[in-house]
């Protein structure tokens, strides 16, 4: 996962994912340390995640992110953005990958911090100046562990789903299971994660939960 510069990813995330499907969102004035990412996204031109698109807002949220990309630095990035499970098992293979010396397979890894807190003394991540790549609009309470992650605001099921997770882990099954049924309520449909996300054990076998599995079901086939 780390390079020199990870410039696709920094633009990815510096444009704001949710504020660039908007059409008031504007351009930031360039900097030395945005002309750097931008001219690095242009020799780039290709972002690998494996992070649910839900995460990000859904695909309607992503092309618009790469449009606005695209009309605001001239840089076409393909965005590859392939769901590939929960974000503690995404962050075990790429930490795997680091440690064997092989390039990763991703180049942005969205999590929370209880899954990347243990892994930052590996050193295998990018350090970004986050804040210098857009100062009015990235500010510092979004910037964590010394510029190597920044938190982001994303689509409404993806946001609720990782509420739920955080919930679950820090031993509050209640307000989880509410949560994960606010997120499917708002459109949340990776069964894949639910099923499989280590995050979620401490609730997985309550009936409530077979109870919201359900509802994600009759969701889909109605």
């Amino acid at each position: 996962m780390k390079r020199a510069i990870l410039a696709a990813a920094a633009l990815m995330a510096a444009s704001g994912m949710a504020g660039a499907a908007s059409a008031q969102a504007v351009k930031p004035p360039m900097s030395p340390e945005l002309q750097k990412i931008v001219d690095g996204a242009k020799i780039e031109k290709v972002l690998l995640s494996s992070t649910n698109p839900l995460v990000f807002g859904g695909q309607a949220n992503l092309d618009a992110a790469k449009a606005w990309i695209k009309e605001n630095f001239g840089v076409d990035i393909e965005f590859n953005v392939t769901n590939g499970g929960p974000f503690g098992i995404i962050g075990a293979k790429i930490s795997t990958e680091f440690r064997a010396n092989q390039p990763s397979s991703v180049d942005i890894w969205t999590a929370g911090i209880a899954q990347y807190d243990p892994l930052l003394k590996l050193n295998m991540f990018t350090q970004v100046p986050w804040q210098k790549l857009w100062p009015e609009r990235i500010v510092p309470q979004q910037i964590g562990a010394d510029g190597y992650s920044l938190g982001i605001s994303t689509g409404t099921p993806g946001v609720l789903y990782n509420v739920a997770c955080l919930y679950s882990l820090i031993g509050k099954p209640q307000d989880a299971l509410a949560h994960l049924e606010s997120a499917i309520q708002h459109g949340f449909g990776d069964r894949l994660s639910m099923a499989n996300d280590p995050d979620l054990d401490l609730v997985r076998r309550t009936p409530w939960f077979g109870a919201i599995a359900h509802a994600m079901t009759e969701r889909r086939s109605v």
